[in-house]
């Protein structure tokens, strides 16, 4: 190379990747999430380095493709680079289009008044509260490995903010990531653990190391002047949402707001994007808007308090005091509110027949499938805490199921067995509420129970207005039955026409059918 002269090297067969002429390569390819450039000797000296650090690139971006260009001919470091944000006049790419850079000439970024922005510095400008936020975790990996886990990071403000200096740490030191380059304004910053196959179809801002624990971490992400300018999982205790093996559901912000209990909610793949690293779908957002910011929070379950009936009749069983109180797995009618009849409904409700309170810290609802552990409270004197599927994520099938409630030290409290459920509304619960299990109970979440008979009308009518058809029932006969369509076909003929499979048992009309 000429004193004072430049060499261009273009990756392709013929170095046509630009207008200028250059010298072509064909091998290697630079990671768009960042990687060291070494300049070496044929002794392998090492002359310069770019990137050094070895993490996202400080300077330069993906759209408009703009290159990363050297300020002074000093030694490699993040605020000695800048990335051409002018539009070059004559030169073009391979598609015609105009650059943003200067190849083999004289570097944008060293003929021009530049300030870098922002660079860090000793006294860095303090940081707003959730001007950065941590928009979404997931705590558990992917189907593809529990080990791949991924974090997101959200610019709330209307200004790029750079990390340089900025750290994402849980308080236990399990996981302590020093964060690098730009994060622009209303945008995402991805970061995958150990590689970028964690999420193989979207590239990483961030490799990292180091993990979070199942059992829950309390992150902090804070800016070079040491100010924490957001949390997320405060409590430390179990993650507010999220969900491990089989679904690993992520853990995602609701929005611009406060990290508390009701500020996450678990996504379940009713918006998601992403593939992980053996081509599964992500029950997550990355680098796309949170499914969180479209739904309503549930609120968190709060006892309530109701005289218990006194009973003439004796348990059979040493008396305690915390037990399940009330099973509904088909539901008929919103009871929790959300707007929709639907599984999430499905609810399980627990009872203090006890003459003190009792903290659930600790204690778990489990069937077959999952296990959820009940929120930190004390459940008092005659007080009831009913729980939703939506919360607990715990399916009550129509076939029959078991429900298990164990206490901190994991001995079981309490267990109900229920078995075939054929009618909309109709629980299982403790009649009375210190006595034995009945079969036929109307739904009372959080309230004293009762008979089916104590509700008629109310009952009758909300039977009307639900789907009859089990959820156990085949995708075929619920799509038509229950679904977008809505058929309601009530003969039990057209299902046992000779072009679709025989569902129907016994009966007529749906009402007294029951499915194989």
């Amino acid at each position: 190379i000429l004193s004072g002269d430049y060499l261009l090297l273009e990756r392709g067969a013929d170095g046509s990747a630009t207008s200028a002429v250059g010298q072509s390569y064909t091998s290697g390819l630079m990671d768009d999430s960042g990687e060291t450039l070494r300049l070496l000797a044929p002794d392998r000296t090492q002359i310069d380095i770019a990137n050094g650090n070895g993490g996202a690139w400080s300077h330069g971006r993906i759209s408009p493709a703009s290159s990363m260009e050297r300020i002074y001919p000093t030694a490699d470091a993040d605020n000695n680079w800048v990335t051409n944000d002018q539009r070059h006049a004559t030169i073009k790419d391979a598609a015609g289009n105009y650059l943003y850079g200067t190849p083999g000439e004289r570097n944008w970024g060293d003929g021009v008044a530049y300030t870098p922005t922002p660079i860090p510095s000793l006294t860095p400008t303090p940081t707003t509260s959730l001007a950065v936020i941590i928009n979404e975790v997931a705590w558990a990996g992917t189907a593809a490995s529990s080990n791949d886990e991924w974090m997101e990071l959200y610019n709330t403000t209307d200004y790029p903010v750079d990390l340089n200096g900025w750290t994402l740490v849980t308080s236990d030191g399990g996981l302590d990531v020093d964060l690098s380059g730009f994060i622009d304004a209303h945008a995402y910053y991805l970061l995958e653990r150990t590689d970028d196959d964690t999420i193989s179809d979207i590239t990483a801002d961030l490799i990292y190391t180091g993990s979070l624990s199942n059992d829950g971490e309390y992150l902090k992400l804070i800016d070079p002047n040491g100010k924490t300018v957001d949390t997320a999982n405060y409590s430390g205790g179990d993650w507010d949402a999220g969900s491990s093996s089989p679904d690993f559901f992520s853990m995602e912000r609701r929005g611009e707001v406060s990290d508390s209990v009701s500020a996450w909610i678990s996504n379940t793949g009713v918006v998601r994007n992403g593939v992980d690293a053996e081509n599964n779908d992500i029950n997550g957002t990355p680098r796309q808007p949170n499914w969180a910011y479209t739904v309503t929070a549930t609120p968190s379950p709060v006892p309530t308090r109701t005289p218990i009936a006194p009973t003439r009749t004796p348990t059979s069983y040493p008396f305690q005091a915390v037990v399940l109180n009330e099973v509904l797995p088909r539901p008929g009618h919103d009871w929790n509110q959300d707007g929709v009849v639907d599984v999430n409904d499905e609810f399980i409700e627990i009872i203090n027949r006890g003459t003190s309170d009792v903290s659930l810290s600790g204690w778990y609802l489990q069937n077959l499938e999952t296990s959820y552990r009940l929120p930190d409270v004390n459940l008092g004197a005659g007080e009831r805490l009913a729980l939703y599927r939506y919360t607990t994520y715990i399916a009550l099938s129509d076939g029959g199921g078991t429900v298990r409630l164990l206490k901190t030290s994991g001995q079981i409290a309490d267990v109900v067995t229920y078995t075939v459920v054929k009618t909309a509304d109709r629980s299982w619960c403790r009649l009375p509420e210190n006595g034995f299990w009945n079969t036929a109970c109307f739904p009372t979440p959080d309230e004293e129970n009762a008979g089916v008979g104590d509700f008629p009308a109310l009952a009758e009518q909300q039977v009307r207005a639900s789907c009859f058809v089990p959820d156990t029932a085949p995708d075929e006969v619920l799509l038509i039955e229950c679904g977008l369509l809505g058929m309601q076909i009530y003969d039990a003929e057209f299902w046992d026409a000779d072009n679709r499979p025989r569902y129907w048992l016994t009966g007529q009309t749906k009402y007294s059918t029951w499915f194989r």
